[in-house]
């Protein structure tokens, strides 16, 4: 979309497809702009991609900055965007760095809602219904790939990080 906006030379265009690159500075943002880096390769002077660059640059050098995750940080950072009260809990439980299970009582249409939340955001935690007592319990725990991905996503943001200091 980029090249065909050089073409044309549909300047009001391209500053409005840059600002909302630009807009957020969270790591899927983030890494689709590197991509879009990436594939851009030597056009990125023509296309005049710097300020994406710039900020890709800056988001990662900050998060690097920022100390590794804690052996005992359980929390996990996740844009779950319903808003239903039970949602609420779940981010509150997500979110909690020394938690690392919740027992739920929840009758059955909430433990389904809650498991798709979960399993469709492919989060690291399991789900299990402890069908003892009425209403059943909800057993989530928080999986030890917390720490395999925050250790991965830190590795990527690195390589991501040479690899445009080196695009420069």
């Amino acid at each position: 979309m980029l090249e065909t906006v050089a073409i044309v030379d549909a300047s009001d265009l391209r500053e409005t497809i840059l600002r909302h690159l630009t807009a957020a500075r969270h790591e899927r943002r983030v890494d689709l702009v590197v991509s879009l880096l990436r594939a851009a390769g030597k056009s990125r002077a023509r296309l005049d991609l710097d300020p994406l660059h710039e900020l890709c640059a800056e988001s990662l050098t900050a998060w690097l900055s920022a100390p590794p995750r804690a052996a005992d940080d359980w929390s996990i950072d996740a844009a779950v965007r319903c808003q239903c009260k039970l949602c609420g809990t779940l981010r509150a439980f997500l979110t909690a760095r020394e938690r690392r299970v919740l027992e739920w009582p929840l009758a059955e249409a909430g433990r389904q809602h809650i498991q798709r939340i979960i399993d469709g955001h492919e989060l690291p935690v399991s789900h299990q219904t402890r069908k003892t007592g009425r209403p059943y319990t909800l057993v989530l725990t928080k999986r030890e790939a917390v720490f395999k991905h925050a250790a991965a996503r830190r590795n990527q943001w690195l390589k991501d990080l040479q690899w445009l200091r080196r695009a420069t």
